[in-house]
């Protein structure tokens, strides 16, 4: 089974010249942990929940002043629409993440997969509490 089978499409991103609060409003309405950040829909980076308590919030710093730009993780983890699941997975597991962007061959955002997909498309119980295991663990 490839990625694009189970990715949810219809992602929200946001251009790096956005204000850090404009993105995390956008995160609270759409109740998301990590928001894409694209310019002319090629995948540049992604802005967490993280990033804004991390880079912003704990620095002080003004979110209405700061570009999503300067608080974003760049050269995000990504799968490939085309890569098979299991490869997409196991990336998850050994960077301890439970979403990953996923991008077309020209870079461009075309969807997303995390460990909802999974779970709700089937996948098999071992590989999602293997996935599910090793985020938890970097955050612990």
């Amino acid at each position: 089974m490839q990625v694009k089978e189970i990715m949810h499409k219809g992602i929200d991103s946001i251009a790096p010249d956005c204000s850090v609060s404009r993105a995390a409003r956008l995160m609270k309405r759409r109740n998301i942990g990590m928001l894409p950040i694209c310019e002319k829909g090629v995948l540049l980076g992604v802005l967490t929940d993280r990033d804004i308590v991390t880079r912003i919030v704990a620095t002080g710093a003004d979110a209405n002043r700061r570009t999503v730009a300067s608080a974003m993780t760049g050269k995000p983890v990504c799968a490939y629409q085309e890569a098979e699941l299991g490869a997409a997975t196991r990336r998850m597991e050994e960077k301890r993440i439970r979403r990953i962007p996923v991008v077309d061959r020209h870079e461009r955002l075309v969807g997303m997969l995390s460990i909802d997909d999974l779970t709700r498309r089937g996948a098999g119980r071992d590989l999602v509490a293997e996935v599910l295991e090793s985020a938890a663990a970097r955050h612990a």
